[in-house]
């Protein structure tokens, strides 16, 4: 789920590319949503999207939807956070894409979600090293990870302004591997908020918490004082890719599973394939203290998936709500209709 996209910036051959379009346009609208309450907030991931696009030019001159995502699901800089906390001692490279992604989220007419983890793509370990190399501990209760790790998201932060923090992407998948190093994990995240504001809390994986909870897993979440939101991934057909059966509401009956939403709901990324889009989106569209929906991958991202095979990309494969070239997909139509205007 999320960014569990390998060596991203690395295997699209964008790199230079998109630093260049990124730097070289810029909006010029006000930041201000538009404060009309009785819709739906919707957005898609702007980064890493534009990466994996076949057309990137394109995808930043088309990227027109109220939210703004800008999403690090893995790759946390340890080692130039190790030599300088500014990240000033930082490649040329990482320079250009922040500034280029500031840019970009200070000139945004609607609103900036900033998703930042300390979890690995796999969810089952510290985030790897700026250039895939291991993190430099490996738990939670490192005080010299954490406190690199404190240092990442208040550099994100102060650069890029957000509106809204997703912070923690995930963080029920870590209790698989790491049920001993899950509260020290927790501790972290409540550290970080005390002193960070406008965060909604810690993602989990519905599908993979439903799947623990039947499974007997008791993980002590305490979502309350983890942020001012609940906030979830979804990918409905995650253990079943190939499924035709339609997303009702039956799939979301989150007091089942001991979770009472009593506060603003908010779905971090979400996804399904074509022919299930429709059924999807009028479903989460139902869903009470609704305020905010991240369709992941704007567009099908064909070129790129192609060269993948296996877990998780053939939950990804053809789930773009439009086609590269910027036909409508099934759920795209659901989607506009429901943003706010």
């Amino acid at each position: 789920m999320t960014e569990k996209l390998k060596h991203l910036t690395k295997s699209t051959g964008h790199w230079f590319v998109i630093i260049t379009i990124l730097l070289s346009i810029v909006c010029c609208n006000d930041k201000e949503p538009d404060g009309n309450e009785d819709c739906i907030h919707l957005g898609f991931a702007f980064y890493p999207g534009a990466l994996i696009s076949s057309n990137p030019d394109n995808y930043v001159n088309t990227y027109n939807s109220e939210i703004m995502l800008i999403h690090f699901g893995d790759n946390v800089p340890w080692n130039y956070l190790q030599q300088c906390e500014d990240l000033s001692c930082a490649d040329q490279d990482f320079k250009d894409l922040m500034n280029a992604l500031a840019t970009h989220a200070a000139y945004h007419p609607g609103i900036v979600y900033l998703s930042v983890s300390p979890l690995s793509n796999d969810r089952n370990t510290p985030s790897n090293n700026w250039d895939n190399e291991p993190p430099p501990a490996d738990n939670f209760a490192d005080d010299g990870l954490r406190d690199l790790y404190k240092k990442w998201v208040d550099y994100l932060v102060d650069k890029l302004e957000p509106d809204y923090i997703f912070q923690g992407v995930e963080i029920n998948m870590y209790y698989y591997d790491h049920p001993e190093d899950f509260a020290n994990l927790i501790s972290l995240l409540k550290e970080i908020n005390q002193n960070t504001e406008n965060v909604i809390g810690p993602s989990i994986q519905w599908e993979f918490y439903k799947q623990q909870i039947n499974n007997g897993k008791t993980l002590n979440i305490p979502f309350d004082e983890l942020g001012d939101g609940f906030a979830f991934s979804t990918y409905p057909h995650l253990f079943n890719p190939s499924s035709t059966a339609p997303v009702t509401a039956v799939h979301y009956d989150f007091e089942s599973f001991g979770i009472t939403v009593d506060k603003p709901l908010f779905i971090a990324e979400c996804g399904i394939q074509h022919h299930l889009q429709e059924s999807m989106l009028n479903t989460l569209f139902g869903l009470d203290h609704l305020e905010g929906v991240i369709w992941f991958f704007r567009e099908d991202a064909e070129e790129y998936f192609s060269q993948l095979a296996g877990y998780p990309y053939t939950v990804f494969m053809n789930s773009g709500l439009y086609t590269d070239s910027g036909e409508k997909n099934p759920g795209a139509d659901v989607w506009e209709n429901a943003a706010c205007k």
